[in-house]
């Protein structure tokens, strides 16, 4: 091949080199914003979950603390209910008391 032929066949080739690259160059200025969307998208992602993880644990501290508020009334209800119970024995109690002393 003489230089000129050369000089030809390389220039013919330039244009497709040139877009190979060019395509290239392109290709790559796009994986790095569909990078950075994504780190971005992640991120988002994440904050949304601490925000949804510090609202839950806030709720979680509610329940817990009516939970508690309801264990206590609870309680409460049961030591008047067992009261009750022992009032009505001794009411009980004295009625029949009163009827045998009333029969004899």
């Amino acid at each position: 091949m003489t230089s000129s032929s050369q000089q030809r066949a390389c220039e013919s080739q330039a244009p497709a080199v040139i877009e190979e690259w060019e395509r290239k160059r392109r290709r790559l200025i796009s994986n790095r914003d569909s990078a950075r969307r994504s780190r971005l998208r992640k991120k988002q992602q994440y904050e949304n979950l601490m925000q949804e993880m510090n609202l839950l644990i806030i709720q979680n501290m509610e329940l817990k603390d009516k939970l508690s508020i309801i264990m206590h009334h609870c309680y409460c209800a049961r030591l008047h209910s067992n009261l009750l119970v022992s009032e009505y024995a001794t009411l009980r109690h004295q009625i029949f008391t009163l009827r045998q002393s009333l029969l004899q």
